[in-house]
């Protein structure tokens, strides 16, 4: 099983918050990751699972990865903000409770762990 982080896109202030996390099994996480699968050679094997885990054609599924591919393209020509909702902050890491991160929560300039 892996750890897959959910996120949040702000496509008008290009920010980016994470939100949740779930556990996937190995051939979703191929499927969520698709171009990994296809760098390693399994993207037939991710390619069927998601017409299997989704009920899709062959037509259907491949009109999901291309759209998936545009939104990726598109969003990579902007810079992001990587924020962590507060619920996510406090719920998972409650040593962060005494933390003042300011009222928008931007992580982008933290440089010490």
């Amino acid at each position: 099983m892996f750890c897959h982080e959910v996120w949040e896109y702000d496509n008008e202030k290009y920010e980016v918050t994470l939100v949740d996390f779930k556990t996937v099994c190995p051939a979703c996480s191929d499927v969520i990751h698709f171009g990994n699968a296809q760098v390693r050679g399994v993207e037939n094997e991710a390619f069927e699972h998601l017409m299997k885990i989704n009920d899709m054609s062959s037509e259907e599924a491949s009109d999901v990865i291309d759209t998936a591919y545009k939104i990726w393209e598109l969003q990579n020509e902007h810079e992001w903000t990587i924020k962590i909702s507060e619920e996510l902050v406090f719920f998972n890491f409650p040593i962060l409770e005494n933390i003042d991160f300011g009222e928008n929560r931007d992580l982008s300039d933290v440089n010490d762990c």
